[in-house]
């Protein structure tokens, strides 16, 4: 939080992420806090889908990742793979999660604002 408040005060970009993994998992009121300080909450599909390849034992926060998304709201939030690990299909486990979150109430535009306009906007390309 203090990091995100430094931040906030500099004017500097704050990606938070992986707040959907088990070992660095954030509350909905710890998301919700950092998003007022300006932080971009990132979400990843490993994590929310699990992976025997690349996370095997590993908690999933399915649902989580879900309620963080519908009490966020999608102006805050990018979605990520994190399956970039060998013999993983980083492709095929970011459309899962499309495809999850759309069967789940998610909007096309929310998916669209967190995996194009989102991402673009943190990195100042907007």
């Amino acid at each position: 939080m203090k990091l995100a408040e430094e931040t906030e005060k500099m004017g500097v970009t704050l990606v938070v992420t992986h707040a959907n993994q088990e070992l660095t998992l954030l509350t909905v009121e710890e998301a919700k806090r950092l998003t007022e300080m300006k932080a971009w909450i990132q979400l990843v599909a490993v994590s929310m889908l699990g992976t025997p390849i690349a996370a095997p034992g590993w908690v999933v926060n399915y649902y989580h990742t879900i309620e963080l998304i519908k009490q966020l709201g999608p102006s805050r939030i990018i979605l990520a793979s994190d399956a970039g690990q060998t013999g993983a299909k980083p492709v095929e486990y970011y459309k899962l999660m499309i495809w999850s979150l759309l069967t789940r109430g998610i909007s096309k535009d929310d998916i669209r604002k967190m995996t194009v306009e989102n991402p673009a906007e943190a990195l100042k390309l907007r």
